[in-house]
């Protein structure tokens, strides 16, 4: 019962694309994008000689393009509202409350730890 290089390039793109999708939600952005990105190679690769993808090589892509998109949004939505965080001071006061109260360290010292410089907060 030996299968074929294209049945196991497929189960194996399928597998990387179902652990994408569930990295998304514990790992979000760094570890689904590598999975997903190599999921959608080895999909491609599966085809082999063919023009066309077995289903379980075209629902592979399809969840891992999925999984790129949702990161892709994650990943611009954190950067929106970091921005926000920056330049609203009652959104800057809030964030302030949540990261003294999480990490015990202040917001002043956490934009000093990262390099970055604000508008301070009236």
């Amino acid at each position: 019962m030996t299968q074929s290089p294209r049945d196991k390039l497929t189960r194996t793109s399928m597998s990387l694309a179902i652990l994408a999708g569930f990295s998304t939600l514990s790992f979000p952005v760094f570890v689904p994008f590598i999975l997903a990105s190599v999921a959608l190679v080895l999909a491609d690769i599966s085809r082999g000689g063919s023009e066309i993808m077995t289903p379980r090589g075209r629902n592979a892509s399809r969840i891992a393009s999925v999984v790129i998109i949702v990161n892709f949004a994650l990943l611009i939505a954190s950067a929106f509202y970091f921005h926000k965080v920056l330049h609203d001071p009652q959104l800057q006061a809030q964030f302030a409350d949540l990261l003294y109260r999480t990490y015990g360290i202040s917001f002043e010292e956490f934009m000093q730890r990262l390099g970055i410089s604000y508008t301070a907060a009236p």
